[in-house]
């Protein structure tokens, strides 16, 4: 089960490794201020606010199933 989450955000987790590898080449090149980069960060935020919402949304039975029940 956990599996199966984890494979439905692997686009999303794909998308946030690119546009943060984009991010560091384009401020190798431009200012902090500049403003593709500002535009590059913030897509880049919003893709990890929306990584940070589905992974608190996920059901307790889905991140609990890889721990182990002590008797």
């Amino acid at each position: 089960m956990a599996y199966n989450a984890y494979r439905s955000e692997e686009p999303l987790y794909t998308m946030i490794e690119y546009l943060r590898h984009e991010l560091l080449k384009i401020t190798e090149h431009k200012s902090f201020c500049d403003r593709d980069v500002v535009e590059l960060s913030q897509r880049l935020d919003a893709y990890i606010v929306l990584a940070q919402r589905q992974k608190s949304q996920r059901p307790q039975a889905e991140s609990g199933s890889l721990q182990q029940t002590a008797y």
